[in-house]
């Protein structure tokens, strides 16, 4: 998946107040969702006046540690701080932060004076709880908060159509049942192989000449106590099983709510037979999860899924629990003892305030080195969003159609020539620039880069590289 969209915040200058921007949605933006026809809601953006959320949706840690420093009063400080250690994947002290301010918010009379925070914080503390698996407690946080703040955003509008912006598929009523976090018991150097084409049928069924998953990172994962071929997917923030699979495995299914996949976020959605019809998905939980074989296994326990989708996917909210990846083109070693010695990249990861995130890494680019998304759920090398620039096209703009696991897609791309990293490894190669597709980064990596390079995800120390394979 391309990754999150980036939502667009306009700033207030030197002001210190909080301000209200009544802005519609773009219409054309609707090419890149569902194909089916969604009315678009008037959405209502929220700006704290010092970029700390738009600092935030484009994980840019440098900025917001520089908001940070500044004199601020108390609430916007832990705001600050929240934001910025969510953004280096520091999720305990982010929610400690974010609680302070979210209580702060939600006072009554703050909360008519500055709905924003109650909604800024409210939305990042429940992206935090889903970032760490209780997803039913995310939920209720995201329900609480709207419940709270749209009544006081449309009196202060004096408009009963605005919905604050990341709200608006979000039901009324609280959602039902609990998901536990899942717990993990970690070991070293484990060795998931990965499944390659001459082994898909076997272990899939499915005809490797036909199939969309040929070139997929594949890994083998035992569910309940029976094994699954798994999409591994950095780009994915929540795991993903197909219905079928889920009903194989007797996966506890929680009946509200649903979660609807747009451009590579979740957002709740109360349950109807509309949003079944729209291909959306239940949320549920797998007891037992069990990566590796022999004496060399990860055992994880209360594992909130997605149900629904095309394919089984092995989601970044499960991978970034596992300590350390290394991932090659042949497969991925979990908590590897030896890693590449001069890896000490500082590991980023790109969130917007609902939870979707992706790891970031340095990759040449056209002479210039900048921060590139590695999404192993991308079977291209490389990618553009609509920040790529444009200057190299080599043909006209192209409409797709296009399955993931969020079903049926259309989508415009522009190709684009690059060069693509530097010394022995340079080379230049064309590539698609989807400009629906908003995000905080210019490009992302897909697998077939792993024929070059391999990866390390430290999410321990938060350490990250890409190793030539060339040496």
């Amino acid at each position: 998946m391309i990754g999150p969209p980036k939502r667009t915040y306009q700033r207030t200058g030197a002001s210190v107040a909080i301000c209200l921007i009544l802005l519609a949605i773009d219409c054309a933006s609707a090419k890149a969702q569902l194909l089916q026809p969604q009315p678009p809601p008037r959405i209502l953006n929220l700006d704290d006046g010092h970029g700390i959320l738009q600092g935030m949706s484009e994980g840019d840690a440098e900025r917001l540690n520089a908001i940070r420093g500044k004199p601020l009063p108390s609430y916007l400080l832990d705001f600050a701080n929240a934001a910025y250690f969510r953004t280096l994947f520091q999720l305990k002290r982010s929610s400690d932060y974010a609680k302070k301010c979210y209580g702060y918010g939600m006072q009554p009379d703050v909360l008519a004076k500055n709905p924003v925070i109650a909604t800024a914080c409210g939305q990042l503390l429940a992206g935090n709880f889903s970032m760490q698996g209780d997803v039913a407690h995310w939920a209720k946080i995201i329900v609480a908060t709207k419940r709270a703040v749209v009544p006081v955003v449309q009196r202060l509008t004096g408009r009963t159509d605005v919905v604050p912006g990341g709200f608006e598929g979000v039901p009324a009523d609280p959602f039902i049942d609990t998901v536990a976090p899942h717990g993990v018991r970690l070991a070293t150097d484990v060795n998931v192989p990965r499944i390659d084409a001459d082994n898909l049928q076997k272990v899939t069924g499915l005809d490797a000449r036909r199939s969309s998953l040929v070139d997929a990172y594949l890994v083998m994962v035992r569910i309940n106590g029976a094994d699954r071929a798994m999409v591994l997917d950095t780009g994915s923030s929540i795991s993903m099983l197909r219905p079928s699979t889920a009903h194989a495995l007797h996966i506890k299914v929680n009946p509200s709510p649903y979660l609807r996949l747009r451009g590579g976020r979740t957002i709740p959605v109360r349950p109807t037979s509309a949003s079944v019809e729209r291909g959306d998905v239940l949320l549920g939980v797998a007891d037992r999860m069990q990566l590796g074989t022999g004496s060399k296994i990860i055992s994880l326990t209360d594992v909130p899924v997605a149900i629904g989708g095309n394919f089984d996917v092995l989601g970044l909210g499960v991978l970034s629990r596992l300590g350390s990846l290394y991932i090659t083109s042949k497969s991925v070693q979990i908590n590897a003892k030896q890693t590449p010695a001069a890896c000490g990249q500082p590991l980023e990861i790109a969130s917007n305030l609902l939870g979707a995130y992706i790891p970031l890494l340095m990759y040449t680019v056209d002479g210039v080195k900048q921060r590139v998304a590695f999404d192993s759920g991308s079977t291209t090398y490389l990618t553009g969003t609509s920040s790529a620039p444009t200057t190299h096209q080599v043909a006209a703009a192209v409409t797709q159609r296009r399955v993931d696991i969020a079903g049926l897609y259309e989508d415009r791309y522009v190709p684009v020539r690059v060069t693509m990293g530097s010394g022995s490894s340079m080379h230049t190669q064309d590539i698609k620039v989807f400009p629906s597709h908003r995000a905080g980064y210019r490009y992302v990596l897909g697998v077939k880069a792993l024929k070059d390079f391999n990866v390390l995800l430290d999410f321990k120390d938060r350490e990250a590289c890409l190793e030539h394979r060339g040496g």
